[in-house]
């Protein structure tokens, strides 16, 4: 039970926001560089969706960061009602049915709606991770904090390299559906990271002045 039920205060709350904050990160790395080892190559996943021209490709690519813009969107009309933690898990489960479509793709067009959900979820997640970071972090730490995330998207990007690198010695179709599915691995660590950790910072208009300095 203590899974779900954190009982993180002080220093120790922050570094569980962080490392929240940088799974969503990591998981938006790796989903923006797994494609670039798979489309585009004279490989397994070519074969099986008849050689798909280049606009095709452009599709299979860019139909990801319409999903991103879609989610964002959304987070912008109702992340503040919702709080951050559950936009976080609600990203994270629409990345798991992303790539649930993703992994189990016989047709370009289920390939195609695939990218679309998942990018849906880590726009959510790249939007709202961020946001939570810097309400919950110390102005000293801060900026360090949020740079971080930029670091660990880089990280996520090569693991995605190096996923794609590895499986592109089988000849079998999980060449390309086995970096597709491991998205779900990094969305599932991110919800359970996410799990009673603080719905939302409390207003400061909503606070006294007595009830501010118990934040920190």
């Amino acid at each position: 039970m203590r899974l779900w039920k954190h009982d993180f205060r002080g220093r120790a709350l922050i570094i569980a926001i962080t490392m929240a904050s940088c799974q969503a990160f990591l998981l938006l790395g790796f989903d923006q560089g797994v494609m670039s080892g798979i489309v585009g190559a004279d490989n397994r996943f070519a074969r099986d969706f008849n050689n798909p021209d280049a606009a095709m490709q452009g599709n299979i690519t860019g139909l990801y960061d319409i999903g991103c813009v879609v989610g964002s969107i959304i987070c912008y009309f109702i992340g503040e009602r919702m709080g951050r933690r559950t936009m976080l898990m609600m990203g994270g489960f629409i990345m798991i049915i992303g790539t649930v479509i993703l992994a189990s793709s016989y047709t370009i067009a289920q390939l195609l709606v695939g990218r679309i959900v998942t990018g849906l979820g880590n726009g959510m997640n790249s939007s709202t991770a961020p946001v939570y970071q810097s309400e919950c972090s110390p102005a000293e730490y801060r900026g360090a904090l949020l740079t971080l995330q930029g670091t660990v998207t880089i990280l996520g990007v090569v693991i995605a390299y190096w996923m794609d690198y590895g499986t592109s010695f089988t000849d079998s179709s999980y060449e390309w559906r086995l970096p597709l599915a491991f998205q779900a691995v990094f969305a599932i660590c991110l919800i359970l990271q996410v799990v009673g950790l603080p719905k939302v910072l409390v207003g400061w208009s909503n606070m006294t002045d007595t009830m501010k300095p118990a934040l920190w």
